[in-house]
């Protein structure tokens, strides 16, 4: 059996795609425990295989390194409508209730 020394580049796309997903659901308030049951859990199945596909990841990142509080997914994410329904069914805090996050500085 081979092992290998260096991860394969799609598997690190992968963790960084899934690394963003998860600090934007954290900085937009969405209770990702919550969110895994919206419809058995397939939404946001649904959402992480999106966010696999987008060709914002760069945008993603520099929206992520923002000090500022997050009132909303951007325009340009693709999971917006998702972070949305979340929010709309009471799933998230809004923001003007949580602490002040820092700049995001795991990419």
């Amino acid at each position: 059996m081979r092992t290998f020394e260096r991860p394969w580049p799609q598997t690190r796309r992968v963790l960084q795609m899934f690394a963003q997903m998860d600090l934007m659901i954290e900085r937009l308030g969405v209770d990702p425990r919550v969110a895994t049951r919206k419809s058995g859990g397939a939404a946001i199945a649904q959402a992480r295989n999106v966010c696999l596909s987008c060709n914002s990841d760069r945008e993603c990142r520099e929206w992520l390194k923002k000090p500022e509080n997050f009132s909303g997914a951007p325009e340009f994410c693709s999971n917006s409508e998702f972070f949305r329904e979340c929010v709309r069914a009471g799933l998230a805090e809004p923001c003007h209730q949580r602490s002040h996050l820092p700049p995001c500085t795991r990419f």
